[in-house]
């Protein structure tokens, strides 16, 4: 995802966990078009998310669209950095020591 403010970073970090917690990657069903994807809603039944992304601008039709992160999103990031061979276990730290 593209650099971002500490408040919003932190909200993205937060949005992993969650996706983590509603199975990651496997929510996550590819669209029709590139760059596209559906993501079942965690809170209605048989309702999906849509998701689009070219790799920096981030879109989702959620009720929380216009925050900087949801989990359907993240859940997108998770399945193409799986995709990508890649295995998120965790949302982590940055150790402020390191930067």
């Amino acid at each position: 995802m593209a650099e971002a403010s500490a408040g919003a970073v932190e909200l993205q970090r937060r949005a992993i966990e969650r996706a983590l917690a509603r199975g990651g990657a496997a929510a996550v069903r590819e669209g029709r078009y590139a760059g596209t994807y559906r993501v079942l809603s965690g809170s209605r039944d048989d309702a999906w998310h849509d998701v689009a992304t070219d790799g920096v601008r981030w879109h989702c039709s959620c009720e929380s669209r216009h925050r900087p992160a949801c989990w359907h999103r993240a859940a997108v990031y998770l399945f193409r950095l799986e995709g990508a061979g890649l295995r998120v276990v965790g949302a982590g730290r940055r150790d402020a020591r390191a930067t």
